[in-house]
């Protein structure tokens, strides 16, 4: 028995263990993910549209819980009625915990026309909300490209009409009438197209070429193409062809028609033509020859005019009669360059059997000039106003085997008075490129149908050569020029505001000048080229410290034509400016302050002229440089003067020169006043000098008793001899008076201790001086004179070691330490005097 519990005890930690082992084994029945599909992340809107075979789109496959999903994803085309067109293969997604995974789908030659795109997510999948789905279905549609063609020629319409467009109602066209023309074009595609149709007329003599431009088909419709021709026909064969030009899609060969129709009339000459050069034994430059010869092999004499003339040129034109039977020739000659001629009909009537127009076309080694880029030129310099000049350039390429020479030409059609515009020649060497241009000056508002052509006088002109362009011009741009806001302030001096403001239309620059006018001259302190838009701008400027009456603005047109309106502008400086001025209060609180109190001076701060805000800094500080005390003035409100009190600590000196200095709106004004210190109050010192007042008192006590012997003696004396001469009196100790001393620089009058020596510096200019102690001479006092101010003294003594003295203005009674020898300040009536003098 107790083997088996040992057994079984053992068999414990394998059994813990095994159980530990399991609980981190995941578990094999793990609960299924919820795959579903984003509907808002589907990257397909209903009935979108577009034109290539292939197609992309994008989704999103997102697990709602949060456990792993494994799901399959089926993509399929079908038409509109349900059939399938392509099955994508499915696609196998593991799906993480609340994994948010973008998936594309890229489908491939899909038909043209509507097609529903259908997508479904199996296996693991959750179920549907508001926006997470399992099935999505879209609508797309592939759209046809532009299938345009011109109807065959049998459907062509065809009738006449008289000069007004009426119809004749004849069955057939005859001699003399003018021929409408009716030819259906259709678009086969899903777009709609606009471009141009060249409708041209070949009958007789006459040829005509007409544009049918803007010319619009809607998608899956027909629509006729209508002309009329502006001459009359004659009788024979009337050729006539149309071509679409533009974005026509795909070439099935039907963008071009072309056929023939009868024109009836009576007996008329039948001219039968030739024309020959000499082109082939000339080179470009040299003299072309014409020959042109022409037979009447009608019944009836020719009497009308021919012309022979190239694109850009009329060689030849003749009125000469021919009779039935009979044949005539002209001889006409140009610059040689490779050419075609044509001679035609210009006025009467042939037969339908007549070789006229005919054309020849002569050749010859020369320059022959291409577009090299665009076959039109481009256009600068809009949107274009009155006076605004156009710049046409073209890149051009002589592809021809000799050297050549070609240029552009400018023709207002809208003025017929105007003169074409002619541009450079640009010489070419064979195979070189270069640009062509011309510049044309609008002269007048309105719409404009500005003609272009190039032409060349040794080569030719190879493709398009001609066109024209249909341009608005606007009136011309004025400007407005204001200036606002004059201020002069004492800191920056005179500043203002300039506002300008251009009509509406493209920027401009113009050339700015900015000054001021005085009695006698006008000063420019600012020139140059200011860029401006349409609308108002508006610029801050600072003439500093200048002495102006006026400021004065003027602008001018840089390359351009400005509209009416002034040029310049001025205004008048205020004359009127602020003036600054601080006044100091001559007595000071307390009346007498000691050297180390505490004492206030009273300021105050006044303003003249235009009120101003402005603040600024205020220091006391005394004949020698040094500060006192500093402050900032204070606002004024609605005040031109105010009161400030400035602390300070009254510095040493029985006379104290204090100055007080306002700094404000870059001036710096000033005031100064001279006052009278008073003695330091007994008793104040921090601590009580025991042992001294013991050693006073004792030192006192030996003074008072050798006084008492000595004025016993004298009594004594005194009473039995005669009076002797008074003896000198004792020298009184150094005075402590101030002398008055000039700056050199300003002149402005200092105080300063008569018994100085050294450098002064003046509170006004700042300038430092030396000067030199006065010592006065000790001169014998009177006996007299000293024995009455003795007994005068006496008389006024105290018993607590003060004096009284009388002020010599208000007779004051004032009390001074009688050991006090300096200057006294009346507090009755302010008066400074000399203590002595009291």
């Amino acid at each position: 028995m107790g083997g088996g519990d040992g057994a079984f005890r053992s068999r414990i930690p394998v059994v813990l263990v095994t159980l530990l082992l399991l609980s981190v084994v995941p578990s094999v029945h793990a609960t299924n993910g919820s795959g579903v599909i984003d509907e808002v992340s589907f990257g397909i809107y209903d009935y979108d549209t577009f034109s290539t075979e292939n197609y992309s789109f994008t989704l999103e496959l997102h697990e709602t819980d949060g456990s792993y999903a494994n799901v399959e994803l089926n993509v399929s085309v079908k038409s509109l009625e349900g059939v399938v067109l392509q099955q994508l293969p499915s696609q196998m997604f593991n799906l993480s915990s609340l994994e948010q995974r973008n998936v594309t789908v890229n489908l491939t030659s899909l038909d043209y026309g509507f097609s529903e795109i259908h997508v479904e997510l199996l296996g693991e999948v959750g179920i549907e909300s508001g926006t997470h789905l399992l099935s999505l279905s879209r609508t797309i549609q592939r759209l046809r490209p532009l299938s345009l063609e011109l109807g065959a020629a049998g459907s062509i319409l065809s009738q006449g009409v008289d000069s007004l467009g009426a119809i004749t109602g004849n069955l057939s066209i005859h001699d003399g009438d003018y021929v409408q023309l009716q030819l259906p074009v259709s678009n086969q595609g899903d777009v709609n197209w606009t471009g141009s149709i060249n409708v041209e007329i070949e009958n007789g003599p006459s040829n005509e070429s007409i544009v049918l431009e803007d010319f619009s088909v809607e998608a899956m419709s027909s629509v006729y193409a209508s002309i009329t021709t502006s001459f009359s026909a004659v009788e024979g064969l009337m050729n006539w062809s149309y071509e679409l030009n533009g974005t026509l899609g795909e070439n099935n060969g039907q963008h071009s028609r072309n056929g023939t129709l009868s024109v009836l009339a009576p007996p008329l000459p039948e001219l039968m033509t030739s024309l020959i050069s000499n082109s082939e034994s000339i080179v470009a430059g040299e003299l072309l020859v014409f020959h042109l010869n022409v037979s009447n092999n009608g019944t009836v004499e020719f009497n009308g005019t021919i012309e022979c003339n190239t694109q850009n040129e009329v060689l030849l034109t003749t009125t000469e009669a021919i009779a039935a039977g009979s044949n005539f020739t002209w001889e006409f000659s140009m610059t040689a360059k490779p050419v075609t001629v044509n001679c035609s009909l210009s006025e009467g009537r042939i037969g339908a059997q007549s070789t006229l127009p005919i054309h020849l076309t002569a050749n010859m080694e020369s320059a022959s000039f291409a577009s090299a880029g665009s076959v039109t030129p481009s256009l600068t310099g809009g949107p274009w106003h009155l006076g605004d000049s156009l710049r046409a350039n073209m890149l051009i390429r002589n592809v021809g085997d000799l050297e050549g020479r070609v240029r552009m030409v400018l023709v207002d059609q809208s003025d017929l008075t105007s003169q074409p515009s002619v541009g450079d020649w640009l010489t070419l060497k064979s195979g070189e490129a270069g640009e062509v241009s011309s510049s044309f000056l609008f002269i007048g508002s309105g719409e404009h149908v500005l003609e272009w052509a190039l032409e060349s006088d040794d080569g030719s002109i190879d493709g398009v050569n001609a066109g024209n362009f249909t341009l608005p011009v606007m009136e011309q741009q004025s400007i407005g020029l204001t200036i606002n806001e004059v201020v002069w302030s004492q800191d920056s001096g005179l500043s203002f505001e300039v506002v300008y403001e251009l009509d509406e239309g493209k920027p401009r620059d113009v050339l700015v000048q900015l000054g001021y006018e005085t009695s006698d001259t006008t000063v420019y302190l600012f020139e140059y080229v200011k860029f401006l838009e349409q609308g108002m701008h508006t610029e801050q400027m600072s003439f500093g410290q200048v002495n102006a009456e006026k400021i004065v603005l003027k602008i001018s047109a840089e390359d351009w034509s400005i509209g009416p309106g002034a040029l310049s502008v001025s205004v008048n400086v205020p004359e009127e400016r602020t003036v600054y001025w601080v006044e100091m209060e001559d007595i000071p609180q307390p009346i007498l302050p000691a050297q180390g109190d505490t004492a206030t001076i009273k300021l105050t701060l006044h303003q003249s002229g235009p009120i101003s805000t402005s603040v600024g800094n205020l220091i006391l500080k005394n004949e020698y440089d040094e500060i006192l005390s500093s402050t900032a003035s204070p606002s004024w409100g609605s005040s031109q003067s105010l009161s400030v009190e400035m602390d300070l600590v009254w510095p040493k000196g029985s006379n104290v020169v204090i100055q007080a200095v306002w700094s404000i709106d870059g001036t710096m004004v000033s005031d100064q006043e001279s006052y009278v210190s008073g003695e330091p109050l007994e008793g104040e010192s921090e601590s009580m000098p025991v042992g001294a007042i013991i050693w006073g008192l004792v030192g006192g006590l030996v003074v008072s008793l050798v006084l008492r012997i000595r004025m016993n003696r004298v009594e004594g004396s005194s009473s039995v001899q005669k009076p002797s001469s008074p003896r000198k009196k004792a020298s009184s100790p150094p005075s402590q008076e101030k002398i008055e001393v000039q700056c050199p620089d300003c002149d402005r009058r200092l105080r300063v201790p008569s018994d100085y020596s050294g450098s002064v510096g003046c509170p006004d200019c700042s300038t430092k001086f030396d000067v030199e102690a006065q010592v006065p001479e000790q001169e014998e006092p009177d006996s007299t004179s000293t024995t009455e101010a003795q007994t005068s003294s006496e008389s006024k003594k105290s018993k607590d070691g003060k004096i009284e003295i009388s002020c010599p203005d208000c007779s004051q009674t004032l009390r001074i330490p009688e050991s006090y020898v300096g200057s006294v300040r009346c507090p009755a009536c302010s008066k400074v005097f000399k203590a002595e003098d009291g």
